[in-house]
């Protein structure tokens, strides 16, 4: 290296073209560093918007439900159902007597898949009593027509005492004529107290 450096030293130019050659190679120095600097603060600013931007998919992703494929031992698609509707749907509960009667309002009935439901029954249910403990498990209820994102869905009551209790529901059930049914998944409970005037 330093017989290159020699080499190269020993060459005849005037000095205003060495100073020349210095100027310019110095410049070219500096200029690629700051090229650099450049690009590295372009990718921290390209990885900051595409941080922002999964946080911000994420986000959206996890504010409403979605459709799950139902697969057979082989990996086969065997149906369809839909997870994630807790706060899709609106669950009130009130005995009447030997009748609890849910109300299940659709927050918004022109989306999917609520835009397609003609009937709504719940698929599984439990009620638990003041001190936690299971009274009552059921399900399938009667299937029950949904009139502007609106379904009143009744549900027998077995002999239980006057107090108060929590109906949990985790999954309801949606048909439409020549449809197969449409599971609604989603964590609801609704608080009731049964009186035995």
């Amino acid at each position: 290296m330093n017989e290159l450096k020699r080499a190269v030293e020993e060459i005849k130019m005037p000095d205003e073209m060495r100073e020349r050659i210095v100027r310019r190679c110095r410049e070219e120095k500096e200029t690629g560093s700051a090229v650099k600097k450049l690009r590295a603060k372009g990718f921290a600013v390209l990885a900051a918007v595409v941080c922002l931007g999964l946080a911000a998919a994420v986000g959206a992703a996890g504010s409403g439900g979605f459709f799950r494929n139902i697969l057979r031992w082989d990996g086969a698609v065997t149906g369809t159902e839909y997870e994630g509707a807790s706060d899709e749907i609106e669950l009130t509960a009130e005995a009447t007597g030997r009748e609890l009667t849910v109300m299940a309002v659709m927050l918004e009935p022109n989306a999917v898949p609520y835009s397609e439901i003609e009937s709504l029954g719940i698929e599984s249910f439990r009620m638990t009593g003041e001190d936690g403990g299971t009274v009552f498990e059921g399900g399938p209820t009667e299937m029950c027509a949904v009139d502007g994102g609106r379904a009143e869905i009744k549900i027998p009551l077995p002999d239980m005492a006057a107090g108060n209790y929590t109906l949990s529901v985790d999954a309801l059930t949606g048909g439409a004529k020549a449809d197969q049914p449409l599971t609604i998944r989603g964590v609801w409970d609704c608080a009731f107290v049964l009186d035995m005037d």
